[in-house]
């Protein structure tokens, strides 16, 4: 019995469904990479707490080693410095504070030096400062993503405050070219700024999860498409 016998989908039903079903999977693929992404950092940072920090003055773009505690040589420029808007913790907003490093390679990186409050009317309260000790060690992570990406204005100047800028926003906004990592300064290296260094902002665990639901609605689609595709028999009686 030929199952497809009675099978007449429409031109355009075929082209929504396959178009749903490739979408649905590539959401489904690109999840699970994500999270396969942060398993491997999850594993490097493991590893990297082990040992000493690795001490360098440079860094190699093609292979930024994410998940890695480095103790990175350069100088500082405080005038250089992002604000990481609404950033809140125990229910206070707050930002934390992106300053520029200058590798003895004459690489640029950002460090993240920590949270800090801002007002009730949510006006900056500080004006940073430049940092006290030339000790800079950390954990190298690539530029956090908000899970919902909102376009930053470039707007050069001082404390430009952006909601998980992109890259390009960044360097836009310092006027110069950038690392697309950043360093989060080590919680016992002297500072103003309060370090408290979540994982991820989603976990992989959870990415996972996302990439198992987009394939279920994938296959629902393709369920759904020969249900309801299907012509029923004729009673030849």
């Amino acid at each position: 019995m030929n199952i497809l016998a009675n099978w007449r989908p429409r031109p355009v039903v075929i082209i929504v469904a396959l178009a749903g079903i490739a979408v649905c999977t590539r959401l489904s693929i690109w999840q699970w990479d994500r999270g396969n992404a942060k398993a491997e950092i999850e594993r490097g940072r493991l590893e990297a707490g082990i040992g000493d920090a690795r001490t360098t003055g440079s860094l190699d773009l093609a292979h930024l080693p994410f998940g890695e505690r480095l103790h990175v040589q350069g100088r500082w420029r405080a005038d250089q410095t992002i604000l990481l808007d609404n950033q809140t913790r125990q229910g206070r907003p707050g930002v934390h504070v992106w300053t520029l490093f200058e590798l003895t390679s004459g690489q640029q990186l950002l460090i993240n030096r920590g949270w800090t409050a801002l007002s009730l009317d949510r006006e900056v309260a500080f004006v940073p400062q430049t940092p006290v000790s030339e000790r800079v060690t950390g954990l190298l992570r690539d530029l956090p993503r908000a899970g919902l990406q909102t376009e930053n204005a470039c707007t050069p100047g001082a404390l430009a405050r952006m909601n998980y800028p992109t890259h390009t926003e960044i360097e836009c906004t310092l006027g110069e070219p950038v690392l697309p990592a950043l360093l989060l300064l080590d919680a016992d290296v002297p500072g103003a700024y309060l370090r408290e260094w979540q994982r991820f902002e989603i976990p992989p665990a959870r990415h996972y999860g996302y990439a198992f639901q987009w394939a279920a609605l994938a296959l629902t689609l393709v369920f759904l498409f020969f249900r309801f595709n299907r012509v029923p028999p004729k009673d030849d009686h």
